[in-house]
């Protein structure tokens, strides 16, 4: 049990670095992967997504909506992961994983927007449907979910710095002895 205490310890200690090298590592990976997509960085600058999005049948829109999905299946646990990793005690550590992060999540946003922008495009021009309806609230339950996880991972800590896996080891060292 102390080996497993240890290694958890030590991971904590390089937490900072670690969990800033993990969120700008994803972050890094969606860049170059939506390189030559809509939601490439230069396309996003000139507001190309947005001007000139859908075409007819809504095929696109099914795929950016899977893609979306996929990069937010992706990105959750890996933050939840990072989060671990990281204390958060200090001012630096604490910003060391938000900087990133909120990086990510924005990213994720403007990914996310651009399907549900066509979709809403496509209602305006075809009609309404009950295939279309569900797809505004699936959107909607996505701008949700990446929100939500913007949040919890942005926020302040707690005043007290022990985390609940510190307490858990203690509780282990505690019922041990």
């Amino acid at each position: 049990m102390s080996c497993k205490q240890n290694f958890i310890s030590t991971l904590r200690k390089i937490g900072p670095l670690t969990s800033f090298v993990l969120m700008l590592a994803l972050l890094l990976q969606l860049l170059v992967g939506m390189y030559n997509t809509h939601a490439s960085l230069h396309n996003l600058i000139r507001g190309n997504p947005f001007i000139h999005g859908f075409q007819f049948p809504s095929l696109p829109i099914q795929r950016w909506y899977g893609l979306a999905t996929i990069s937010i299946a992706i990105a959750l646990p890996y933050t939840v992961l990072a989060r671990l990793l990281s204390h958060r005690k200090t001012r630096s550590a604490c910003w060391s994983f938000v900087i990133p992060s909120a990086a990510l999540y924005l990213y994720l946003l403007i990914i996310w927007t651009i399907p549900f922008s066509w979709l809403i495009q496509y209602i305006d021009a075809m009609g309404v449907t009950p295939k279309r309806i569900y797809g505004l609230f699936y959107g909607l339950g996505g701008y949700v979910v990446i929100l939500g996880f913007l949040w919890w991972a942005v926020r302040k800590p707690n005043k007290n710095p022990q985390t609940k896996m510190d307490k858990i080891g203690e509780q282990h060292l505690a019922l041990s002895n």
